[in-house]
């Protein structure tokens, strides 16, 4: 595999050549700040920009052009980072030795019709799009109610950013998706266009750099007025003495129950590798404590885990239970957190927890995505190489564990109790 990066002046362009894959991959990815009127209406941008364009006015109009391309339908879609929102479109193409045609000239041509020219008129999108996203954007959120374990999730994520203004769950806002206007919508898009930080990426069995760099060059416009981004990891200000605690009566047998935690002053080591293998010991996997001393050992739930997002400083536990179970689980989950912070755990379970993160990485090269995803975050988060990464992962020791766990405190718990 071979990485070039092109520096031009209103973005990067990245080639990874790779002959693992039947398919090249484009992608063109914005970054900026988030916020939850951001993230809602780039939700709806991206669905708006993959549904039809001006010159394919209809979903199946571009599904005929992708299939005479030899491509996948383009995606769309937004990720949150700590402060950062990703707002990505790309393209999977057939690799060209397959159909004896250089198409990826023409899927460029086509991307830059979904970017810049989409179903539009005057500043605003086509009333219709605009009304047929802006329902399924609505109905998709709503339907979190129809799903206890993300409602309880997602509810928790609520109530944890709830004091510091800030967008933990990742989806759109009800509330900004009700009063978001067309205009609005075509303005946020221009914004995007003109103040994200943007790379285009391609990946895959590439022939012939310079021809596709110029392709780039020549369609992708963009009066682009990026200046910085700030520090990408969110900074908790508010340690809690006592955990806030939610209760919501909701008519099903089982019980829901997710624990949040917030980490504070971790050092990089701490954030970037530390994290990953105190979560593993702690319930990221079926040998984990939680599993073995809750699910297996008391049977005292139908399943638990624990999850972090490093950038936002969080880490979450979600459990199914029986009601009541409910104050004996609490007990348990904060008995084992203290084994993490005394030391109490084996070397057995920390070198599971390397094993699990190396095998993670061995992963990076299952496809164009994840290879993209890997060296966007090197661009964008100075992450280290995978060589590097395995270097680092040997030397941490039962202290380090110990020491991040003692940095992480309980913030908020969120109970939704089974009524029937």
């Amino acid at each position: 595999m071979n990485y070039t990066k092109k520096k031009k002046d209103e973005y990067n362009i990245h080639f990874i050549e790779n002959k693992g894959f039947h398919t090249l991959e484009i992608r063109v990815l914005f970054t900026s700040v988030v916020s939850k009127e951001k993230l809602t209406m780039h939700n709806m941008i991206t669905d708006i920009l993959t549904y039809a364009t001006c010159k394919y006015p209809t979903r199946r109009d571009l599904l005929h052009k992708c299939q005479e391309l030899y491509s996948l339908f383009p995606i769309g879609g937004c990720r949150k980072y700590g402060n950062y929102l990703l707002t990505t479109f790309g393209i999977s193409i057939l690799d060209s030795m397959y159909i004896n045609q250089d198409n990826i000239i023409d899927n460029i041509e086509l991307i830059k019709e979904i970017l810049f020219n989409p179903l539009s008129n005057g500043n605003k999108f086509d009333d219709k799009l605009f009304e047929l996203v802006k329902k399924d954007q609505l109905a998709e959120t709503r339907t979190i109610k129809e799903q206890p374990r993300l409602l309880c999730n997602y509810n928790l994520m609520k109530k944890m950013s709830e004091d510091e203004n800030f967008a933990l769950t990742g989806y759109s806002d009800l509330d900004v998706l009700e009063h978001i206007t067309n205009e609005m919508l075509y303005k946020e898009y221009q914004n995007m266009l003109e103040n994200s930080k943007i790379d285009i990426f391609v990946s895959g069995n590439i022939k012939n750099i310079p021809k596709i760099e110029e392709a780039i060059m020549k369609n992708f416009i963009f009066h682009n007025k990026f200046q910085s981004l700030p520090n990408p990891y969110f900074i908790h200000k508010n340690k809690k003495r006592h955990a806030n605690v939610f209760v919501e009566a909701f008519p099903y047998m089982q019980s829901k129950i997710s624990i949040g935690y917030k980490c504070f002053n971790l050092n990089l080591d701490e954030n970037r590798f530390i994290i990953n293998l105190l979560n593993s010991i702690l319930g990221g996997g079926s040998d984990s404590m939680l599993m073995k001393e809750i699910r297996e050992e008391k049977t005292l739930c139908y399943y638990i885990g624990s999850y972090i997002n490093k950038l936002d400083n969080i880490l979450v536990i979600n459990s199914g239970i029986e009601k009541e179970n409910y104050e004996k689980v609490l007990e348990l989950v904060e008995e084992i957190f203290n084994k993490l912070r005394n030391g109490k755990f084996t070397k057995q379970a920390l070198n599971n927890a390397k094993m699990e993160y190396l095998m993670e990485l061995e992963r990076i090269t299952e496809n164009n995505r994840s290879i993209i995803d890997y060296y966007y975050g090197r661009e964008v988060f100075n992450s280290l190489d995978v060589e590097k990464r395995r270097e680092k992962i040997a030397k941490f020791t039962k202290d380090d564990v110990m020491k991040l766990a003692n940095k992480i405190h309980l913030d908020t718990i969120y109970y939704l109790k089974g009524d029937l």
